[in-house]
Protein backbone atom coordinates (compact mmCIF):
# COMPACT_ATOMS: atom_id res chain seq x y z
CA UNK A 1 0.00 0.00 0.00
CA UNK A 2 1.45 3.35 -1.06
CA UNK A 3 1.30 6.27 1.31
CA UNK A 4 1.92 9.34 -0.78
CA UNK A 5 2.18 12.58 1.17
CA UNK A 6 -0.82 14.85 0.96
CA UNK A 7 -0.41 17.85 -1.29
CA UNK A 8 0.24 21.04 0.64
CA UNK A 9 -0.45 24.54 -0.57
CA UNK A 10 1.30 27.33 1.28
CA UNK A 11 0.19 30.91 0.80
CA UNK A 12 2.46 33.63 2.15
CA UNK A 13 0.84 36.96 2.91
CA UNK A 14 2.47 40.11 4.21
CA UNK A 15 0.51 42.27 6.61
CA UNK A 16 -1.43 45.29 5.37
CA UNK A 17 -0.17 48.87 5.52
CA UNK A 18 0.65 50.69 8.76
CA UNK A 19 1.20 54.41 9.26
CA UNK A 20 4.93 53.71 9.48
CA UNK A 21 4.86 51.91 6.12
CA UNK A 22 3.12 54.93 4.61
CA UNK A 23 5.73 57.25 6.16
CA UNK A 24 8.57 54.94 5.00
CA UNK A 25 9.76 54.37 8.57
CA UNK A 26 11.76 51.34 9.64
CA UNK A 27 9.28 49.18 11.52
CA UNK A 28 11.14 46.05 12.48
CA UNK A 29 9.80 44.47 15.65
CA UNK A 30 7.95 47.52 16.91
CA UNK A 31 4.29 46.67 17.30
CA UNK A 32 2.76 49.19 14.89
CA UNK A 33 -0.90 48.50 14.15
CA UNK A 34 -2.57 48.39 10.75
CA UNK A 35 -3.99 51.67 9.54
CA UNK A 36 -7.31 51.95 7.72
CA UNK A 37 -5.66 51.35 4.33
CA UNK A 38 -4.04 48.19 5.73
CA UNK A 39 -7.41 46.94 6.97
CA UNK A 40 -8.96 47.65 3.55
CA UNK A 41 -6.10 45.75 1.88
CA UNK A 42 -6.68 42.76 4.16
CA UNK A 43 -10.43 42.82 3.46
CA UNK A 44 -9.82 42.98 -0.31
CA UNK A 45 -7.50 39.99 -0.10
CA UNK A 46 -10.02 38.15 2.10
CA UNK A 47 -12.70 38.67 -0.55
CA UNK A 48 -10.34 37.54 -3.31
CA UNK A 49 -9.41 34.40 -1.38
CA UNK A 50 -13.08 33.62 -0.78
CA UNK A 51 -13.92 34.05 -4.49
CA UNK A 52 -10.93 31.98 -5.62
CA UNK A 53 -11.66 29.22 -3.15
CA UNK A 54 -15.32 29.04 -4.21
CA UNK A 55 -14.42 28.93 -7.91
CA UNK A 56 -11.74 26.27 -7.35
CA UNK A 57 -8.61 27.95 -8.69
CA UNK A 58 -5.51 25.70 -8.81
CA UNK A 59 -3.48 27.74 -6.32
CA UNK A 60 -6.20 27.47 -3.68
CA UNK A 61 -7.42 23.89 -4.12
CA UNK A 62 -9.10 23.57 -0.76
CA UNK A 63 -10.00 25.46 2.36
CA UNK A 64 -7.15 26.46 4.67
CA UNK A 65 -6.51 24.20 7.60
CA UNK A 66 -4.36 26.59 9.60
CA UNK A 67 -3.07 30.16 9.78
CA UNK A 68 0.31 31.12 11.20
CA UNK A 69 1.19 34.66 12.20
CA UNK A 70 3.79 36.76 13.89
CA UNK A 71 2.58 37.96 17.30
CA UNK A 72 2.82 41.58 16.11
CA UNK A 73 -0.64 43.15 15.95
CA UNK A 74 -0.36 44.14 12.26
CA UNK A 75 0.24 40.52 11.25
CA UNK A 76 -2.27 39.07 13.69
CA UNK A 77 -5.03 41.46 12.58
CA UNK A 78 -4.33 40.69 8.91
CA UNK A 79 -4.61 36.95 9.64
CA UNK A 80 -7.81 37.48 11.64
CA UNK A 81 -9.39 39.39 8.74
CA UNK A 82 -8.32 36.73 6.20
CA UNK A 83 -9.76 33.94 8.31
CA UNK A 84 -13.16 35.59 7.82
CA UNK A 85 -13.11 34.39 4.21
CA UNK A 86 -14.13 30.91 5.26
CA UNK A 87 -17.29 29.60 6.87
CA UNK A 88 -15.41 27.18 9.11
CA UNK A 89 -13.15 28.18 12.00
CA UNK A 90 -9.46 28.06 11.05
CA UNK A 91 -6.95 27.80 13.90
CA UNK A 92 -4.34 30.55 14.15
CA UNK A 93 -0.97 29.97 15.76
CA UNK A 94 1.34 32.83 16.62
CA UNK A 95 5.02 32.09 16.00
CA UNK A 96 7.46 34.63 17.49
CA UNK A 97 10.14 33.73 14.93
CA UNK A 98 7.90 35.09 12.16
CA UNK A 99 8.41 38.65 13.43
CA UNK A 100 10.29 41.00 11.18
CA UNK A 101 13.96 41.41 11.91
CA UNK A 102 14.98 44.00 14.44
CA UNK A 103 16.46 47.23 13.14
CA UNK A 104 17.49 48.43 16.60
CA UNK A 105 17.88 52.19 16.88
CA UNK A 106 16.66 52.65 13.32
CA UNK A 107 13.13 51.53 14.20
CA UNK A 108 10.76 54.46 13.92
CA UNK A 109 13.17 56.44 11.76
CA UNK A 110 13.03 57.25 8.05
CA UNK A 111 16.16 56.62 5.98
CA UNK A 112 16.75 60.37 5.86
CA UNK A 113 16.68 60.45 9.68
CA UNK A 114 19.05 57.47 9.84
CA UNK A 115 21.50 59.30 7.56
CA UNK A 116 21.19 62.52 9.57
CA UNK A 117 21.97 60.72 12.83
CA UNK A 118 24.36 57.99 11.71
CA UNK A 119 25.83 59.40 8.50
CA UNK A 120 25.44 58.41 4.84
CA UNK A 121 27.36 55.13 5.34
CA UNK A 122 24.68 53.79 7.71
Amino acid sequence: MSHEPAELTLLLVRHGETDWNAQRRWQGQRDVALNETGRQQAHLLRDRLRTNYLTGTPYLPGPPTHFFSSPLSRARETADILSGAFSHPVPLTEIPDLRERSFGKWEGMTMEEVHAVHGKDA
